[in-house]
């Protein structure tokens, strides 16, 4: 009966530790805002802190309910998704396990709809921890391993904790150290201390199974001191509580005192009436067993009220116990015997066999104490019946946790089994959908390109037919320019040949001027015939040399047009040295300055990016 009680205790507190937030900031911002949508993000975040910080539930559920109004008016499913869960969340820390069963299955239904895995994972697990409480453990494994399934990484934390308290309860007890080492393993990688509270509970709660009660103080000091970082303070009441009453077990009823006392300190942070309740009536079994009994019967006192407040009747024959032990040792036999009467009638009321056994064995040692022989000897008798039916029904019991225990582990072997078929069918399911999805993509791309191929087709067949175009305008400028060209060759033949005529007409007037001049006049008018002569060869030179030039720009002058920075006189330089000029030349085939062409020069290499031993002429004939 102890260690059921322990283990309840345990598992009521195992859910959802967080850090506590500024929780008057929340709420001024709350008023103090109109936007629907900020006033739902601060009503999640006052509603998490009750639900997990402080565990105040009345609160919760006062916020979570204007968090419903609000999802109402926006009508955002996934929103309402999220208040169901938190109703959830507050009907379990009430106890209320029906509704929490109910309102989770419809937020259950919601996530799945949107797709929300990791949001339903939550509801999967919280429902684990619904039917753990109930003893229900076959089905608690199965939402706790479906939860696994699609859990984040950190909330697998929470659902190794479950399964680990799940195989607790079913004396499964090598499995449940091995779900608490994986939680535990897995709270270091991510460096996340949220849940070592629940571990190291956990773990006290199997040393106390196998009566290594070193181990479990080891380990509630552990909770004890997790509790403390997180300023839960609930959990701190908890973990003082389990310590005193291990301390009581032992018969270490000083340290089991202390243990009390810190726990009661705490209660101005904390509502769980039950929790102060169980604190009150263990203290003052400690203190009555240090004959400490004016204070045991204040503190059996406190007990009993908050009991009666809170409509907890199993907890009655417990405190009738505590009372009448005290009223033996204040020497008040038939108060303690009429006490004890009490207690087994509730007891058996109440069917708590354990409470039952211990009351008649109170019972047999008042009446002895007594005097009456026959009664103490009848009770004794009733005693050793109850026990010889908890061995019998402890055998049972045995027998039956035996079977469970290789129930669950097929069950979830089975279930492990299902889940990877499953999860190769949805794998297959979306390779498939992936195979479509690609074939899709390159079958598109495919039609693209082509429409991308016929486009350049185009392009290519729009650009040669432009090219032909221009060839046949560059020819038709070509056959213009040469016939242009042409004309300018004749003329300038006609031109020079008549300024021949005319220097040769004066050349005949000089010779009969000869005739009759003298000595020295004839010489000067010989030198004047030679200046004649040389200009008659000079200009029939010109004729020659523009003509060829003229035949060379047909097809070179194309090319150097190429470059469209050359002016007229810089072609007209490089069509002449083309036909191997010295610069001299070209200064009297152009009647410019020698070094104007070699300016010429310089330019036309600049143009075209020549080196300095890149020889001028030889690029210029590799042109054409």
């Amino acid at each position: 009966m102890k260690r059921l009680f322990y283990t309840i205790l345990s598992i009521f507190f195992s859910l959802f530790v967080t850090a506590q937030e500024d929780i008057t900031t929340l709420k001024k911002e709350y008023y103090s805002t109109n936007s629907s949508i900020d006033k739902s993000t601060i009503l999640f975040k006052i509603s998490d802190y009750y639900l997990t910080s402080h565990k105040n539930t009345d609160s919760a559920f006062a916020y979570i309910n204007k968090l419903e109004k609000n999802a109402s008016i926006i009508t955002d499913s996934l929103q309402t998704a999220e208040v169901l869960y938190r109703k959830a969340k507050a009907h379990y820390l009430s106890s209320n396990y029906e509704k929490t069963k109910s309102i989770s299955k419809k937020a259950l239904s919601v996530f799945e709809k949107f797709n929300a895995k990791d949001r339903a994972a939550l509801v999967y697990v919280l429902l684990g921890h619904t039917h753990q409480v109930l003893f229900q453990n076959q089905e608690a494994i199965g939402y706790f391993l479906k939860a696994e399934q699609s859990a984040l990484e950190k909330d697998k934390i929470q659902i190794y904790v479950g399964l680990g308290a799940v195989n607790t309860q079913a004396n499964n007890l090598d499995k449940s150290i091995d779900y608490y080492n994986k939680a535990f393993n897995l709270s270091s990688k991510l460096n996340d201390r949220k849940y070592l509270y629940n571990i190291h509970n956990g773990f006290a709660s199997i040393y106390l199974k196998e009566d290594e009660i070193e181990k479990v103080f080891e380990s509630l000091n552990k909770a004890l001191e997790e509790a403390k970082k997180s300023k839960d303070f609930l959990a701190q009441v908890v973990c003082h509580h389990n310590i005193g009453y291990n301390h009581l077990l032992i018969k270490n009823f000083t340290e089991a005192q202390t243990s009390f006392e810190l726990a009661i300190t705490l209660f101005n942070n904390i509502s769980n009436k039950y929790m102060m309740g169980a604190v009150y009536m263990h203290y003052s079994e400690a203190l009555m067993n240090s004959n400490n009994l004016e204070q045991a019967d204040n503190n059996l006192a406190k007990a009993e009220q908050i009991f009666k407040d809170i409509k907890n009747t199993g907890r009655l024959p417990k405190i009738l116990n505590i009372r009448a032990q005290i009223e033996q040792k204040k020497g008040n036999l038939q108060e303690s015997i009429t006490l004890l009467n009490s207690a087994i009638k509730l007891s058996k009321a109440n069917e708590i066999t354990g409470i039952t056994q211990k009351n008649y064995f109170e019972l047999s040692k008042a009446y002895e104490a007594s005097g009456n022989k026959t009664e103490a000897l009848e009770a004794f008798k009733r005693y050793n019946a109850i026990s010889d039916s908890i061995n019998l029904k402890k055998q049972r019991q045995e027998i039956a946790k035996m079977q469970t225990k290789f129930d669950l582990a097929e069950y979830e072997q089975d279930l492990k089994v299902s889940n990877q078929k499953r999860a190769l069918l949805e794998q297959e399911k979306k390779t498939s959908n992936y195979r479509n999805i690609l074939l899709a993509v390159v079958a598109i791309g495919l039609l693209l390109f082509i429409y991308w191929q016929r486009n350049i087709n185009k392009e290519k067949q729009k650009r040669l037919e432009t090219e032909k175009e221009l060839m046949i305008l560059k020819e038709k400028e070509l056959h213009s320019e040469v016939q242009f060209k042409n004309t300018e060759i004749t003329s300038f033949a006609l031109h020079i040949s008549e300024r021949n005529k005319l220097l040769q007409s004066l050349n005949g007037k000089i010779k009969n001027i000869k005739k009759e001049a003298s000595s020295s006049v004839k010489l000067s008018l010989a030198e004047l015939q030679m200046y004649i002569k040389d200009h008659i060869e000079v200009n029939k030179e010109k004729v020659l040399l523009n003509s060829k030039a003229k035949e060379t720009q047909d097809s070179f002058v194309l090319k150097l047009k190429e470059n469209n920075t050359l002016t007229p006189k810089e072609i007209q330089v490089a069509t002449y040295l083309r036909l191997n000029l010295p610069s001299k030349q070209i200064a009297t085939q152009m009647s410019i300055a020698e070094q104007s062409v070699n300016n010429y020069r310089r330019s036309i290499r600049k143009k075209f990016n020549l080196e300095k031993d890149d020889n001028l002429t030889d690029f210029l004939n590799k042109l054409s």
